[in-house]
């Protein structure tokens, strides 16, 4: 119980733009709102999430599901296949993962799938097989199903001007990895110089990365 409240107390601290805090009343059953990754077909749409967790949490991971209606791979009548799909399984839980954590990665699963053992076979094989459907059938599910807000452009807009492909797209997956790295470190107190050393060695990973992008692009 200890462990949940210091969790969510960490997520209303640092809450990131991504995220929105709906009901955190019920320690064990958790409501929040994630917005769609910006470099897919989901942005602009924001996905409610019911986090159930169990007693012997952190020891056991929280199931996860939406009742906002998702054509992704990883959904299958609103449940989150998270241990077949290997959100979970793949990323190999454990009691020192945090719910900041989970949350961040089912964001960026919904950009890049983890394709491995998802149960929703028929959106698998349309993601691998037809790549330019499985766009316009998460769009228009986006379009009509998901949360939308005025402040930030609408999924219809999203869908005009297409989704971004080049090496922006990874500086900015790294920079919310950076962000999310942050807030662990911070919750586990370790030293701010190990912090910063940590940062800046993701920026100079980032700074290789666009060197070598460029010489083999020009």
């Amino acid at each position: 119980m200890k462990r949940i409240g210091r969790e969510v107390k960490l997520l209303c601290e640092n809450r990131p733009p991504w995220l929105k805090l709906i009901n955190i009343q019920n320690l064990f059953a958790l409501e929040v709102e994630i917005e769609g990754h910006p470099y897919s077909p989901f942005a602009g749409g924001w996905f409610k999430l019911l986090i159930k967790l169990p007693r012997d949490y952190p020891f056991k991971p929280p199931e996860i599901s939406t009742p906002t209606p998702i054509h992704h791979p990883a959904f299958t009548n609103g449940q989150l296949c998270s241990c077949e799909c290997g959100i979970i399984q793949e990323w190999s839980w454990s009691p020192k993962r945090l719910l900041i954590q989970l949350l961040s990665k089912i964001r960026n699963n919904l950009w890049q799938p983890y394709l491995k053992g998802c149960v929703n076979k028929t959106v698998v094989e349309e993601y691998e097989t037809n790549y330019n459907l499985f766009l316009e059938h998460a769009v228009a599910k986006t379009a009509a199903c998901a949360i939308s807000y005025e402040d930030g452009l609408t999924p219809k807009e999203r869908e005009t001007w297409g989704w971004p492909t080049t090496h922006g797209s990874f500086e900015g997956h790294l920079k919310e990895e950076i962000e999310v790295l942050c807030l662990v470190l911070k919750e586990y107190t370790l030293a701010k110089d190990l912090l910063r050393i940590l940062v800046q060695a993701y920026l100079l990973f980032l700074n290789v990365h666009s060197t070598i992008h460029t010489s083999l692009t020009f």
